[in-house]
């Protein structure tokens, strides 16, 4: 699995290849999350995804797959990126591991509380769910939904606190 953030390098054209908000707001975007469908949130970020919207093949294409784990240091992430994070360009795509690498610490406090909760709304689901008596096959489909969910919500109340550039790290400002 890759990281967010994940990108190709062209090497023939020196062209940079990444996966933001505009390229999801299309209808390639559209198909890419159908064919991606529950796993859209694991998968959207990775060198495969870049790949299927890109139509990148890589036994015909000079190119390197790059990604950055740790965004502390935004100068080892090509500047288009970086410009996308800043202007939350990535918000659809996803989060990093670590919100402190973007967040100030105030913010990673609040952050944290609000993943605490949803992680606790999707626990107490998860066991209503456990509990019940529908079949193992459709319980494995609602898991599945109901995960994609859980992560949609904490992506999207990290884009929410990263809007206010007061809220990030000095170096994400």
């Amino acid at each position: 699995m890759c990281d967010f953030v994940s990108w190709i390098e062209d090497n023939i054209n020196d062209k940079v290849y990444f996966i933001s908000n505009k390229e999801l707001d299309t209808y390639k975007g559209e198909q890419l999350k159908k064919y991606l469908t529950t796993e859209f949130y694991e998968d959207i970020i990775g060198h495969g995804a870049i790949k299927k919207y890109f139509n990148i093949n890589s036994a015909t294409f000079s190119s390197n797959e790059k990604e950055e784990c740790t965004l502390k240091y935004p100068n080892k992430i090509p500047l288009i990126i970086v410009n996308a994070i800043k202007r939350g360009d990535m918000s659809k795509v996803g989060i990093p591991d670590n919100p402190s690498d973007l967040l100030n610490a105030e913010s990673v406090k609040k952050y944290n509380k609000e993943v605490k909760k949803i992680d606790d709304k999707y626990d107490t689901l998860e066991d209503i769910i456990r509990d019940s008596n529908i079949t193992s096959i459709t319980k494995d489909r609602v898991y599945q939904y109901m995960y994609m969910n859980q992560d949609k919500e904490k992506i999207e109340y990290f884009w929410k606190i990263f809007k206010k550039k007061s809220n990030r790290q000095k170096r994400w400002q």
